[in-house]
C-alpha cells in the first residue's frame, strides 16, 4: 500500500532563492592637488619632482586618469571606463598647473580637471591691492590646456572664494560658498544664481564652454547650495572629504558631493597606491 507523507508530490515547485540586485559601478578616487613649487611651506604645495613621481606610480600601476565628462558618460549612457581609473583635480588654477603640472601629464597620458575662480583667472596681486599673490594662469593658458585634451577647466565660483586678510573696503567677504551671517535664503539664493551666472558667461567667452562640474572652495556646502547648483544644471560636485567614491550606472546622484584626497608633498609611491587603491 502506499505511504502517504506531508512532503508533497514530485510536481511541486522547486523553491527559489530571491537574489540580491548588484547595481553596476566603479570605485572612483579622487586626488586635489593646489600649487606646485619647490619651496614647500604649506601642504597646498607638491614639488614637481613629486608631482612627476606621483603620475608615473599611477600609470605603472595600470591607472587610467579620466575627466568628469567620460564620469557622466559612464553613468548616463552605455559608455564603458577601464577597470582602475582615477580622477586628478586641482584647485584654484595656480600658474604652476600650466607650467609645471600641465607638461608632466602630457608626458605620462593622464587628464586632469581644473577647477578655477573666474574672477581671479590671470592674477599675479590680490584685487585691487598691492598684496603678493601666488600667479593665477590665464585664459588663454587655459584655453590652451582645454584644446589639448589633456586638462578640462571647470568652476570653483566666480567670486566667492575671498582671501579676508587681503581685502579692503566695504565689499562683503565671502571665504567659501556657504551662507554669511544674517543672510536670508532668499539673498543666498540670488547671490549663488548670480555667482553660477557670472562664471558660465565668462567660460563660454573665454573657453567657448558652460561648466558642468562644481568644486566647493574649502569643501563647504549645504543642502540649498547643492539644490540651486542641480537647477543650474551642474551634474557634478565636489567636497574636500577624504574618500573614494561608488559611481553607479544609471544614477546621476552618485556624482554630487564627491570625495577627494587632499595630495601633499609627504605622500610617497606607497601611500599614493594605498589611496586608490582603498
Amino acid at each position: 500500500m502506499a505511504i502517504l507523507t506531508s512532503c508533497g508530490t514530485s510536481d511541486a515547485p522547486p523553491e527559489t532563492t530571491v537574489q540580491p540586485v548588484v547595481e553596476e559601478g566603479i570605485n572612483v578616487p579622487i586626488l586635489m592637488y593646489h600649487h606646485f613649487d619647490d619651496a614647500v611651506s604649506s601642504d597646498m604645495i607638491v614639488k614637481e619632482e613629486t608631482f612627476e613621481m606621483h603620475m608615473r606610480t599611477l600609470k605603472d600601476a595600470g591607472y587610467t586618469a579620466i575627466t568628469f565628462d567620460e564620469l557622466i558618460a559612464y553613468v548616463e549612457t552605455d559608455a564603458k571606463l577601464p577597470e582602475k581609473v582615477v580622477c586628478i583635480t586641482m584647485d584654484d588654477g595656480y600658474l604652476s598647473n600650466y607650467e609645471i603640472a600641465y607638461p608632466i601629464l602630457q608626458k605620462y597620458n593622464m587628464n586632469a580637471t581644473i577647477f578655477v575662480v573666474g574672477a581671479a583667472v590671470g592674477w599675479t596681486r590680490y584685487r585691487e591691492t598691492d598684496h603678493p599673490y601666488i600667479p593665477k594662469f590665464t585664459w588663454a593658458q587655459g584655453l590652451e590646456m582645454l584644446r589639448s585634451g589633456t586638462i578640462d577647466i571647470q568652476c570653483h565660483t566666480y567670486d566667492m572664494h575671498h582671501w579676508p586678510p587681503f581685502e579692503i573696503g566695504d565689499r562683503v567677504i565671502r571665504p567659501d560658498f556657504m551662507p554669511i551671517e544674517g543672510e536670508s535664503e532668499e539673498e543666498y539664493r540670488l547671490t549663488l544664481e548670480g555667482d553660477i551666472k557670472a562664471f558660465k558667461l565668462l567660460s563660454k567667452i573665454e573657453l567657448g564652454k558652460e561648466p558642468f562640474a562644481f568644486a566647493y572652495p574649502s569643501g563647504k556646502y549645504c543642502d540649498q547650495s547643492e539644490r540651486i547648483l542641480k537647477e543650474q544644471g551642474f551634474k557634478v560636485t565636489l567636497t574636500t572629504r577624504s574618500h573614494s567614491n561608488r559611481v553607479i550606472k544609471n544614477s546621476p546622484e552618485s556624482l554630487y558631493l564627491l570625495g577627494r584626497y587632499t595630495i601633499n608633498d609627504s605622500v610617497t609611491a606607497e601611500k599614493l597606491l594605498e589611496i586608490v587603491g582603498g
